[in-house]
């Protein structure tokens, strides 16, 4: 590769529900490096290699991704935690006789930690990979009031890790589980006296504090510090994704009904794109380049390349039998390298 060349290479979690054909798909899109930022991403000019079960993936169904600070390639799926080099798959997966093995085989999500942990959110709680001992750790909580703690065994929507080391985790059931660097055990977050909460996804804010969407209650700024959620808007469509947008103040909130845009200083929400309406949302990124990329269930990745008019100029990977094609619509992650 010569230095005026650069690639960007994506890695999409795919999933057919009801066929279960598909695995991990990476896609490569070359661009001269001085064209960065001044050409529009085309999906034309992308390519994808598919990857299964027949070359080691322990289940098609992926569901989530995440890049390691040493380069590999986590893989959560319905039957197994998968690490990826390139090359070859090192499978995990739960062990009823070993309490260090994974906790649960259906993963939901996977995030690295400051110190290198990596966390593993499951449909039955979620723990910790340590690389210095290579096990899994049970997370713990304690209950709000309560001196004794407890495993987690919720079913975990969403996770975040920031670089201060704090872990905040969306569950099912037990809302909104943090933890800030040192500590041990996570902390039940309660909204107004109750712990029973259907947090459904979290987005960092700014430093201490971050955005959170609990189903029936509305769009929350959690304080770190004084551990205490703050009430921003009920007006709202069921969260699967939250993404800041800090040059614009920002917040895009992906759904199952589509994407939207809620404005925070006019606390004003409108339809991002008439041609994401009614799409179920399932990732959000923007990259380094400002390309947003819309992961959706059913309607492939919509991309929209920084600057364009999210009116018009959407462009969408479809499912197809073409190169620059997927095999199935429906996309649960977008990773980039």
């Amino acid at each position: 590769m010569t230095d005026n060349r650069s690639y960007i290479s994506f890695a999409l979690a795919l999933l057919i529900s009801l066929l279960g054909l598909l695995g991990y798909a990476a896609a490569q899109h070359e661009v001269s490096q001085s064209s960065l930022q001044n050409r529009a991403v085309s999906v034309d000019t992308l390519s994808f290699i598919n990857i299964g079960v027949e070359d080691g993936l322990s289940n098609n169904a992926v569901t989530c991704l995440m890049q390691d600070h040493y380069g590999l390639i986590w893989m959560g799926t319905y039957d197994g935690l998968n690490r990826y080099d390139g090359a070859n798959f090192d499978v995990f997966r739960n062990k009823l006789s070993d309490s260090f093995s994974l906790i649960n085989n259906h993963v939901t999500v996977i995030k690295e930690g400051r110190a290198g942990n990596i966390w593993v959110g499951t449909q039955m709680g979620f723990a910790r990979f340590d690389y210095k001992d290579f096990k899994f750790h049970a997370a713990y909580y304690r209950p709000h009031g309560e001196a004794n703690i407890l495993k987690t065994s919720a079913r975990v929507k969403d996770l975040l890790t920031d670089s201060m080391g704090s872990v905040l985790v969306a569950t099912e059931n037990y809302g909104l589980l943090f933890k800030s660097a040192g500590q041990q055990v996570f902390n039940q977050i309660l909204l107004f006296g109750k712990s029973s909460l259907n947090v459904t996804a979290i987005s960092a804010y700014k430093s201490g504090c971050y955005f959170v969407f609990i189903k029936d209650q509305g769009l929350y700024l959690f304080d770190a510090q004084r551990q205490q959620l703050n009430l921003l808007t009920r007006s709202l469509p069921v969260a699967t994704r939250l993404l800041y947008e800090p040059g614009s103040d920002q917040l895009l909130i992906g759904s199952e009904d589509g994407l939207f845009k809620y404005d925070l200083k006019s606390k004003f929400m409108a339809s991002f794109s008439p041609a994401l309406a009614r799409s179920s949302i399932t990732n959000l990124l923007r990259d380094k380049q400002g390309v947003l990329w819309v992961s959706t269930d059913g309607n492939g990745v919509a991309i929209l390349s920084k600057g364009a008019d999210p009116e018009k100029d959407i462009q969408f990977i479809r499912e197809g039998h073409e190169k620059n094609q997927l095999k199935s619509a429906a996309v649960y992650g977008v990773y980039e390298d």
